[in-house]
Parts: C-alpha cells; structure tokens; sequence
C-alpha cells in the first residue's frame, strides 16, 4: 500500500479549495437533512414512505442525471424491501427503504452543510435542525423516545464531514462511518429493548429465535403458495429449518455488511453533492478512489475457504464465524472485482468477454454465488497488483 498518511499543511490546503455553495444549495440541503431526520420516527406510514422516497429519487436524478448511477442506491433499497417480509410483526415493506434513504440523505447533506461552516457559532444555527426535529416528532408521537430516531443520521453527517475536512481517503472515512453507523443502531437497539423490557432473558437468543420463526414461517407460507398454483417448490422441512439457521448466523455479518455499504453510500452521496453543488473544482482522488489493502484480501480468501470446509457437513462455531468475517470484507472487494472486469479499457480479449457474460448470468441466476466470485476476483486482482510485475508504473490504487 501507498503511503496515506497526510500533513497538516496539505489538509489546510484542500480546505481552503473548498468554494462556498450557493444560498439555494444549502437551503436544499438543509431541507433534504430536515426531512430525513424528521421521516424515520414516521417509517411506519407508507404514504410517507412512499412521498420520501419519490422524493430521494427526484433528488439522486438531479445529483447525477443518470438512471444507471441511481442503481447505486435502488438495488440495496429493494434488497431491504423483499427483506423487510422477515421482520417479526409484518411491518410495513417500505419502512426498511425509507430508514435506509434517510440515514444515507441526512447523513450526506448533513455533511454538506457542515463541512461549509467554520464558524462554531454557525454551527450552533445547525442543531437546530436535528432539535426541531426531535421536537415535531415528539409532539406528534407523543412518544419523546421515538423521538430519538430523528438524530440517527446526525451522526452519520458529523463523522462523514470530519473525514472530508481532514481530506481522508475514502476507504478509511467509509470505515469510521459503518463503525459510527454500527454504534448509534445498536445504541438505538439497546434502547428500544430497555423501553420495551426486551431485556428479560437474553435479547440476542430472543432476536435469533424471533428472526429464525420469521423466516421458517415465510418459506412454509412460500411453498404453500406454490402448490397451489400447481408449481412444486423443492424445499422440504428440514431445508426450511436448515436455511432459517443459516441466516440466523450470518446476522451479525449481514448487520456489518449493511453498515458497510450503507456507510459507502453515504460518502458517495455526499461527493455528488459537492460536485454538483461546485463546491469543489475537481474531486480530488484521494476522497473519490476506493482501495481496500491486501491484508484485507487475503483475510477474505483465507477465510471464506476456511469457511466452506468447515461447514461442510454441518454449521460449526468456527466455520460460523469465518464466514461472517468473510461476509464483512466481501462488499468492497466485489466492488473492485466488478470494477476491474466491467471497466477496462481498449480492446478486451475473449477471455475478459467470457468473465464478463459469465459474471453476469451468475448473477441472474444466483446473486449471492455471482457476488462472492466478483469479491474473489477482486481479491485477486489486488493481490496480482501487489506481487505480479506490471508494465508501466501508473499502479493507482482502486
């Protein structure tokens, strides 16, 4: 890996790059913040899900005048959509999509706001917003805990606008994100328990259990349905059960896994709004270049293999936990493997062709398999670069 660390002087130097927005740029910003944290005490009503999220695609569209770009932030959100049926209680499909656009909205334009004021007593203007907020949810809830919601992505945006204004890469800002994103949720979840009394006996069995009759209880729903339009689903009781406890495992690697990505999102959300909102002459490399080190590549091969053999009759503790480490590093590394083989330039040979079009029927076919062959295809691809001699010296990291 290159050097990343940076000297004062160079942070001064960004800094003073940064122009000032237009008064109506930020007044956007500032009611796209608004309306994110005042939105998720509210998930729970889907006309206001659905108002929200009409209103995050206007506002992505604008940002980067591309269908294509904006499949960035619809596939998680569908994702969280068809995941959101095996939630305990039924709620509503839209509440994990509106939740999910809110922390990624409000932590971006957060950021964008800060990151132009300076000025402490200036800053002193800007709680304002989160306090209103909490404020009007409380008043209409009546509920001053669920009010607490409101401030979930004001973490978000503080730590996202110290990472810019202290011109940090952007795979160590997209870390102290997910770590920040990490910490408020189990923070929020840890107070909801206690409101609620979840803490009688021990939360983490009852939420496995809970989650585990959710999932058993949809795929027998699921299979019923397929015989009765005459259509066998080859799911017998024990696959039911077995697939149940597979997910039940991967939990906590699936928690990380959407910090992560929902942590990248947020950075990219607010590199849109810098560049659109010309605030920045040119995005600089170093906040716009994703690059993970090849420790973390082959931590995930090690890992991910180990995994497989493991579990190979049946679901171990180690195998469990190997694959949950491996489920955490997969997202950045399938990233830069769909990097390297969609992007490359000049003529392909019929070798790239063959990975591409094979890539992408793995992918139609069996997302999870196409996902986890792009992350060991980006592993490699980072360890080639390290040890394998190059042709020229351009070596710029993904």
């Amino acid at each position: 890996m290159k050097n990343t660390t940076i000297s004062k002087s160079e942070q001064l130097d960004f800094r003073g790059i940064l122009a000032k927005p237009e008064g109506s740029h930020i007044l956007i910003a500032a009611l796209f913040l608004f309306f994110s944290l005042l939105v998720i005490p509210f998930a729970d009503i889907p006309n206001v899900c659905g108002i929200y999220i009409v209103c995050c695609a206007v506002l992505y569209y604008a940002l980067s005048r591309s269908f294509f770009a904006m499949l960035y932030y619809a596939v998680p959100a569908f994702l969280l959509y068809s995941f959101g049926a095996f939630l305990p209680g039924s709620p509503d499909p839209l509440m994990l999509p509106t939740v999910f656009l809110a922390l990624l909205v409000g932590g971006g334009c957060g950021a964008f706001v800060l990151i132009h004021f300076h000025d402490p007593k200036k800053h002193l203007y800007l709680l304002l917003l989160p306090i209103l907020a909490y404020t009007a949810a409380t008043l209409i809830t009546g509920d001053p805990v669920r009010g607490l919601l409101t401030l979930l992505p004001t973490a978000l945006a503080i730590v996202a606008a110290v990472c810019v204004l202290l011109y940090m890469r952007r795979t160590d800002a997209t870390v102290l994100i997910a770590v920040a994103l990490a910490a408020v949720l189990a923070i929020a979840g840890l107070v909801t328990l206690g409101v609620t009394g979840g803490f009688v006996g021990n939360p983490i069995v009852t939420l496995a259990d809970t989650v585990r009759a959710s999932i058993t209880a949809f795929l027998t729903e699921a299979r019923s349905l397929y015989t009765e339009m005459g259509m066998r689903l080859s799911l017998s009781d024990v696959d039911i059960s077995n697939t149940a406890a597979l997910l039940v495992n991967l939990l906590p690697g699936l928690f990380l896994c959407a910090c992560s990505i929902t942590a990248f999102l947020v950075w990219r959300t607010l590199l849109q709004l810098m560049v659109a909102f010309r605030t920045l002459p040119k995005l600089p490399f170093r906040l716009a270049a994703f690059s993970m080190s090849k420790t973390s590549a082959v931590v995930f091969l090690l890992f991910y293999i180990v995994a497989l053999f493991a579990n190979s009759a049946e679901a171990t503790l180690f195998g469990t936990v190997c694959q949950n480490v491996a489920l955490v590093l997969e997202p950045g590394l399938a990233l830069i493997g769909f990097a390297s083989i969609f992007s490359r330039g000049g003529a392909r040979s019929c070798l790239s062709y063959v990975l591409v079009f094979g890539l992408l029927f793995i992918l139609w076919t069996n997302p999870a398999t196409g996902v986890a062959l792009a992350a060991f295809f980006g592993a490699f691809h980072i360890l080639a670069a390290q040890f394998l001699p190059q042709d020229n010296s351009n070596k710029g990291d993904r």
